[in-house]
């Protein structure tokens, strides 16, 4: 009689896999994180935008004191 109260299936297996995939999924959101913000703090294209204009300008007057 005591083998009926035995459950058909033990949830804490999933459980706590659930836990642990939970945690990666964290973990790996956090370095995701860390890693963009660690990114260089000026905005290279800007300057390369930039540098490409102030040259073009300095060949257009060039051309016209040629």
């Amino acid at each position: 009689m005591t083998l009926l109260h035995f459950p058909l299936y033990n949830f804490a297996n999933g459980t706590f896999m659930i836990i642990i995939f939970a945690l990666v999924c964290v973990g790996l959101v956090v370095a995701l994180a860390i890693f963009l913000s660690s990114g260089s703090k000026s905005n290279n294209l800007t300057d390369i935008s930039d540098n490409t204009i102030e040259s073009k300008k300095e060949e257009q007057k060039e051309e016209l004191l040629d």
